[in-house]
């Protein structure tokens, strides 16, 4: 699958492949249940549910983990398709690092992403308490 840089440390997609260029990325964070790929790059595990029950605690780790590495290098953020979880935890990376208003930050990673976004509505129930779990956090 084809990644889509949103700016020019970060990049979403859906599960690599076979074609992916993993050369391209200093470091690799997966939100999905599932690794079904090998690489030498640098990788973090951090599952989601696609749906409502994450703890946002547990959402605002993602978020700051994106802060943390695409500070150090370039970053590929990845679900299965990369439509709903990925795409939902950068959008509040943006919304939460720049202040941007949710609308905006998800309208920023929506333009960007060849593939139309479908963020599950149990994520998206979840965005202002993510918020307000990271706002409880230091930048």
């Amino acid at each position: 699958m084809t990644a889509d840089w949103i700016t020019h440390r970060l990049a979403v997609s859906g599960y690599p492949s076979s074609k992916t260029d993993f050369g391209q990325f200093d470091a690799i964070i997966n939100v999905d249940k599932y690794t079904p790929y090998k690489t030498d790059v640098y990788t973090e595990h951090l599952p989601l549910l696609d749906g409502p029950g994450n703890p946002p605690e547990e959402v605002a780790i993602v978020v700051r983990r994106i802060d943390h590495l695409t500070a150090e290098g370039r970053l590929l953020v990845h679900c299965a398709s990369g439509v709903s979880r990925s795409p939902f935890v950068i959008a509040l990376y943006f919304s939460w690092r720049y202040g941007l208003f949710w609308d905006d930050a998800l309208g920023l990673v929506a333009k960007r992403r060849t593939r139309a976004l479908n963020i599950d509505r149990g994520l998206l129930e979840q965005t202002e308490q993510v918020l307000a779990a990271l706002a409880n956090g230091r930048k």
